[in-house]
């Protein structure tokens, strides 16, 4: 045989015939099968699309209604437990009529703290549970779907509510809302599927918060200012990890987004929390976002879509979703954590980056409070448990004051030595620090050893500012005289003699009785610690007082209290560690006519 001979012309035939069917078998694979799942694909995702958007509300229109108009629109279910009041409105089944029934805005306790209100309001704050088609045609329960009451006049914890809506294509939409004693609210939904076909749904449920900005003389309650102490706004803790946002961070992204994720969402206030309660291990895609509202209004949003659900056609399926609307009490959340297998609910309250030692002192502080009241029924039993706390927190760190001011002592004691090393080496700073460190290995003395208590200290102090800042317990809790709130300022003012002349001082002028405490109270303390010798220090160290008199008059009084106290019992402490330290305090200064005495005994001497 020859290998170099030419191909026979059937096989030329056939290969070509092999080439052309194959290129006719892939455009048409193209054209039949790969292009329409393309525009299959593309379909449902430009769906998908839609569907994120529709859980995102729409701005608001003007408000038209006064809160009472909002709530009068249309028939509602009462709800009632021991911990909040309120209402439901059957058309739509929203959650916008929230009440606390142990906290009120004011101390009159005329009226109490309003969790959620309706849409139509002007703040309006609403938690909306739902479903998404997959397909647009399918009919689903929307804001103006007006629910049939099944079961149930009044929610409470025994009594579930139970209510119904037909689609009229076949599916019938069946709501279950229940609540427990405190803040947990549950709904189940049942789609019962009585179609020939199957349908496909994704459960969403969202918080809704509408801002304005202050009408002109609108008075924003001090709880609600931000301070920047703690976090107030959007918040989640997903996939282990918190996610902390500012609604002026929100603004500027308008939408943040978290896919495929577990866990919780919601947004908190200073001392009260709404937040989405998806199923432990329930994966959904979830984000904060922002959009204008008609004038002044700002809508800020967190929202969760989760899986899609299939019902099949002759069949029922059932989906569940809580969430929790209340007050952040740390013994609460704690017990949701480990009830309903919430991961870090307890997150929702910011104990900051020194979560270690903040969290076991606000338990502290808070039994502490509950055992005064409960035990001995003082009103004042919070702002005593205060002051405890405090004298605990100063005999814990009792070794270490008496440690740095022995070492204070002793550094000052080489003063004279210090000054003489630098006289005798004006220029040579190199012999200088040399002569300096043999002089401390000779003395034995370690220069960093009067700071180093010191350092150890300002973690536990900060962690009790942020401790006394953030627990709902200080909020409308009395203390002796004139102050009735601790989580509150002190009004009164030194510029008008506490109100006795007839005139108001601009707000920055505003000092009360206590801040005035604070400042006289740092500068007896500043009078018995040794002085700087520095004259530029001692002149700054001699203005502190005054500054923070006027930083702490626009702190809560319950700090303000903390902080005098505790100066009080340090000019205690620095009296008690002298007589621990004999010798090492300050000469006293001659007085003026022993001094004279002195001089002429001198002379006479002479």
């Amino acid at each position: 045989m020859n290998p170099h001979r030419s191909p026979r012309p059937e096989d030329q035939r056939r290969m070509t015939i092999f080439f052309v069917a194959a290129a006719l078998v892939m455009l048409a694979s193209y054209f039949l099968i790969t292009k329409p799942n393309m525009e299959r694909a593309r379909a449902e995702a430009a769906r998908e699309k839609e569907q994120i958007a529709a859980v995102q509300q729409t701005p608001s229109a003007p408000v038209e209604m006064s809160l009472e108009e909002a709530l009068e629109a249309g028939p509602r279910v009462t709800l009632e437990t021991p911990k909040v009041f309120g209402s439901i409105p059957t058309k739509g089944l929203r959650f916008d009529d929230l009440l606390l029934q142990d906290y009120y805005t004011t101390l009159a306790k005329e009226e109490h703290v309003r969790l959620l209100s309706p849409n139509e309001a002007r703040r309006s704050n609403f938690v909306e549970i739902g479903l998404l088609p997959a397909d647009a045609s399918v009919r689903v329960p929307s804001a103006s779907t007006q629910w049939r009451v099944v079961t149930g006049e009044k929610l409470t914890p025994e009594t579930p509510v139970i209510l119904e809506w037909e689609n009229g294509q076949g599916i019938t939409y069946r709501r279950t809302i229940s609540i427990d004693r405190r803040y947990v609210v549950t709904v189940v939904d049942e789609i019962r599927n009585n179609s020939e076909t199957g349908v496909t749904f994704y459960p969403y449920a969202l918080v809704s918060q509408t801002h304005h900005k202050p009408r002109e003389g609108e008075v924003v309650a001090f709880e609600d200012r931000d301070a920047g102490i703690q976090h107030i706004g959007p918040i989640a803790y997903l996939n282990e990890k918190l996610h902390e946002e500012s609604y002026e961070d929100v603004a500027d992204e308008e939408m943040i987004q978290f896919s495929g994720v577990k866990g919780w969402l919601g947004i908190t206030a200073k001392y009260w929390l709404t937040a989405l309660l998806p199923k432990p291990g329930q994966s959904f895609d979830a984000r904060f976002a922002w959009q204008k509202g008609d004038e002044d209004a700002d809508i800020y949003q967190v929202d969760l879509r989760a899986a899609p659900l299939m019902v099949k056609a002759n069949e029922k399926v059932k989906t569940e979703m809580r969430f929790f609307a209340g007050a952040k009490k740390l013994e609460i959340l704690d017990d949701y954590e480990e009830q309903l297998g919430i991961e870090k609910l307890e997150l929702a309250v910011d104990f900051g980056v020194l979560y270690i030692l903040t969290k076991p002192l606000y338990h502290l502080l808070s039994f502490m409070g509950g055992y005064i009241h409960d035990e001995y029924g003082f009103a004042v039993s919070f702002g005593i448990a205060l002051l405890l706390l405090t004298v605990l927190v100063r005999i814990v760190l009792f070794p270490l004051q008496n440690k740095a001011y022995r070492a204070m002592n002793r550094m000052k004691d080489l003063g004279p030595k210090l000054h003489a090393l630098k006289e005798k080496y004006p220029d040579d700073k190199e012999k200088f620090q040399r002569e300096v460190m043999e002089m401390y290995k000779r003395e034995k003395i370690n220069p960093a050893s009067g700071c180093l208590p010191i350092l150890l200290q300002i973690p536990i102090f900060f962690a009790l500012y942020k401790v006394i800042y953030i627990t709902i317990d200080m909020r409308h809790a009395p203390f002796w005289g004139w102050i009735h709130d601790l989580s509150a300022p002190d009004l009164t003012n030194v510029f008008n003699l506490f109100g006795l002349l007839p005139f108001e001082t601009p707000a920055f002028l505003v000092v009360g009785a206590w801040p005035l405490l604070y400042g006289l109270t740092m500068w007896m303390q500043q009078e018995l610690n040794p002085k700087p010798e520095d004259e530029t220090q001692k002149q700054i160290f001699a203005m502190l007082p005054w500054i923070f008199t006027f930083v702490f008059a626009k702190f809560p009084a319950g700090l303000v209290i903390y902080y005098t106290w505790s100066n009080l019992l340090g000019i205690v402490q620095q009296y008690s560690l002298r007589k621990l330290n004999p010798g090492m305090a300050p000469p006293k200064k001659p007085r003026k006519g022993k001094k004279k005495a002195d001089d002429s005994a001198d002379a006479k001497a002479d």
